[in-house]
């Protein structure tokens, strides 16, 4: 299953001005990874 982009964009709002997260696409989703911490899996 494909992730949706409208809930995406809005994590991608949130946390467009933490240091060192990364967006990874995982297993037909996304996942953000904030730095040296675990995996957040989003949607």
């Amino acid at each position: 299953m494909a992730y949706d982009e409208e809930p995406a964009n809005r994590i991608r709002e949130r946390f467009e001005n933490l240091p060192n997260v990364e967006e990874k696409k995982m297993m037909g989703g996304l996942t953000f990874e904030p730095g040296r911490y675990r995996k957040a899996p989003a949607v």
